[in-house]
């Protein structure tokens, strides 16, 4: 069961692959033996369903080669930023990771030791930190970017496929998109290792 203030769905794996509406703000259990049980069976289908969308769009030849692209950058830029914060005689004692706010600038978590040590060292003007720093940004900026073209196009694919006839295609692909993991793209870093993270990442790029 899939279910909001608006639109209220079930048979979310019927043979004929749509899904039933129902009357505003109305739920019904479906095949389901139980409403507790049901909606559980229906939120693990929807799990499911959503995943492989979301994999399906992440192996689109676009996204794929931007995915590989991305984890080059990611595994340069982690072995740059070592080895100027060696130079520099910055210890991390563990990990730091870079994102991005809501207007689009750099911020740091980690432990405070190690946010101020990377955070000053970025700030400084030695060990070319301005052009690591804008890397950084560049870097999360089109994780992001591809984020949000593989969840768009895994949200799309679910409402075409289960809207049916029902007309209610842009409805269905705002509600599967928020029910997206909407997890901002990150880059972590340690003394040893450096990695990248975005909503709708394979698995296997991970």
């Amino acid at each position: 069961m899939i279910y909001n203030s608006t639109l209220a769905w079930t048979g979310l794996a019927s043979s004929s692959g749509s899904l039933t509406q129902t009357s505003k703000g109305t739920a019904t259990a479906g095949d389901a033996t139980g409403g507790t049980a049901g909606m559980g069976r229906a939120g693990a289908m929807l799990t499911a369903a959503t995943q492989a969308a979301l994999d399906k769009s992440a192996h689109g030849f676009k996204a794929t080669r931007a995915a590989q692209s991305l984890a080059r950058d990611a595994t340069t830029l982690g072995s740059d930023l070592q080895s100027a914060l060696h130079a520099a005689g910055v210890s991390l004692d563990g990990s730091v990771e870079f994102s991005l706010d809501a207007k689009g600038a750099l911020q740091i978590s980690g432990s405070d030791h190690d946010k101020a040590a990377v955070s000053s060292f970025l700030q400084g003007g030695s060990g070319g930190a301005a052009d690591l720093r804008n890397r950084l940004v560049r870097l999360t900026t089109s994780a992001g970017q591809l984020s949000q073209q593989i969840r768009q196009g895994a949200a799309a694919s679910q409402a075409a496929r289960y809207a049916g006839s029902s007309g209610n295609v842009m409805s269905l692909y705002s509600t599967f998109l928020q029910q997206q993991n909407a997890t901002p793209a990150a880059f972590t870093l340690s003394a040893t290792s450096a990695s990248l993270s975005y909503a709708g990442m394979l698995k296997a790029q991970a």
